[in-house]
């Protein structure tokens, strides 16, 4: 039996100038102590034909029928909702079902099975911590006052139902939240009008730091009228609640907005950063998933690595699958994940690369002739100590030759003219031009020589050149 601090004050939460049946004061009835009749049992007796003796036969009660239950159909949205404060001034918005789109909205909607007839259905927030039994919470329920006979008031929100169906829709639930220093005030009103749905008592008025402001649950009662005495509803149902409804400033949906490199060695530990929408860096973590194989890794940073609640800085982790062979990469799926609700961002695509193999004597080798040009002007360095040794930039291949060839070699394969005249001075007078103590880079004196030739356009070697002197 519950007792009567479990029995809502109904008359504290409607609207005084509405007529509407009031819970008696008897004991309220869980409807998992309704028994089935007894007297269904019956034991008759017949006569045996042949033999004359009774025979006594008992009959099988009839079938229990199932106890009536609530439950939701529709769950509230879990964070699309702002909650607002009272001195706003404005409305509190409805609160949407998690099916709603913006060509078809939907509400929270309950249905109590396996009855028919008057109930009343009460709604109240309660926190949303993992406790199977949550506290009654200080944040309130409202509702706009055309409502009518249901509604809100005292932050607590009652509805009438008797439909063929015995469903329910709310669709005009709003959350206004209390501020702080009103929390522990918000508690003592509830519990003045005993709405304490899982009978936890209020002892956490004692210490207000540890409720979530946040985020509730919506905790729905259902009170069914007692048959032949109406206006008495002393027949309730268990309380169930709704997946946590989390305030919409507080919880942004999760985006990546963008993410500085898409792909990462299977080894992991490759920096990347992401950008994204405004996430708790307490309450964020960046999965790597294969859809193929079902592996999943997580991205390692800490509360410092999240910049200003928009960008994350991580380190990949290691893919632990080799890649076929052949195969270069391997594509996997990154996605953010919100532990407090468990809910993910569209997921973007990573890829894996393979491992970096040593690399081979001609590999380095071909490297060097496709990037660049190892610079000397004799086969014995000493002889010039204080000439660098460089590796030119990338330039046309005639000049390469023009570098790496002894420049009286190439003076009967073509009218080079006065570039190379030029060159053959500059090389043959460097050694008369460099002192003892300074030291020259050696591309400087080229590039400005080979500036010289083009301006002139005097090379007939490269495309598109042409002597201007002609």
């Amino acid at each position: 039996m519950f007792d009567l601090l479990s029995i809502p004050d109904m008359s504290a939460i409607v609207t005084p100038e509405v007529e509407l049946p009031t819970l008696s004061l008897e004991p309220l009835v869980p409807v998992s102590d309704l028994s089935a009749d007894p007297g269904l049992c019956t034991i008759l007796t017949i006569t045996d034909p042949v033999t004359g003796l009774p025979i006594r036969l008992r009959m099988a009660p009839e079938p229990q029928k199932p106890q009536p239950y609530l439950r939701i159909i529709e769950q509230p949205k879990s964070n699309a909702l702002r909650f607002r404060y009272q001195c706003e001034g404005r409305g509190a918005g409805a609160l949407q079902g998690e099916t709603s789109t913006a060509e078809r909205k939907t509400f929270p909607r309950v249905q109590i099975c396996n009855y028919k007839g008057p109930a009343v259905v009460v709604v109240s927030c309660v926190t949303h911590d993992n406790d199977p039994r949550p506290r009654a919470h200080p944040h309130n329920l409202v509702s706009p006052a055309s409502v009518g006979r249901g509604g809100c008031k005292s932050g607590v929100c009652k509805e009438y139902i008797n439909s063929e169906d015995m469903t329910l829709e709310f669709q005009h639930l709003g959350i206004q939240c209390v501020r702080k220093k009103d929390v522990e005030a918000s508690l003592r009103e509830r519990r003045g009008i005993r709405v304490d749905p899982y009978r936890q008592g209020f002892r956490h008025m004692e210490n207000t730091g540890t409720i979530d402001l946040n985020a509730v649950k919506l905790c729905f009662q259902a009170f069914l009228e007692t048959p032949g005495q109406p206006g008495k509803y002393t027949t309730v149902l268990d309380p169930v609640c709704s997946l946590p409804v989390f305030d919409a400033k507080a919880k942004k949906e999760l985006v990546i907005m963008d993410i500085s490199e898409t792909e990462a060695p299977v080894e992991g530990g490759k920096k990347i950063i992401l950008l994204c929408e405004k996430v708790l860096r307490e309450d964020v973590k960046v999965r790597f998933w294969d859809p193929l194989s079902g592996w999943e890794g997580w991205g390692q940073f800490s509360a410092q690595g999240v910049h200003k609640q928009f960008g994350i800085s991580l380190v990949t982790p290691a893919f632990p699958q080799p890649l076929a062979p052949g195969v270069t990469r391997h594509r996997v799926r990154l996605e953010l994940v919100r532990p407090s609700d468990e809910a993910c961002s569209e997921p973007v695509d990573f890829y894996f690369t393979a491992a970096s193999a040593p690399r081979s004597a001609a590999s380095v080798a071909a490297d060097k002739e496709n990037t660049g040009l190892l610079v000397n002007i004799s086969d014995n360095p000493e002889d010039y100590p204080n000439i660098k040794i460089e590796l030119a930039p990338m330039m046309p291949k005639d000049y390469q030759d023009l570098l790496c060839n002894n420049p009286m070699d190439l003076r009967d394969s073509g009218n080079i003219g006065d570039s190379l005249t030029a060159f053959e001075h500059v090389m043959n007078n460097l050694s008369g031009k460099i002192s003892e103590s300074l030291s020259i880079s050696l591309l400087d004196v080229i590039g400005s020589s080979l500036d010289h030739c083009d301006d002139k356009n005097l090379d007939p070697l490269m495309p598109g050149s042409r002597n201007t002197e002609n």
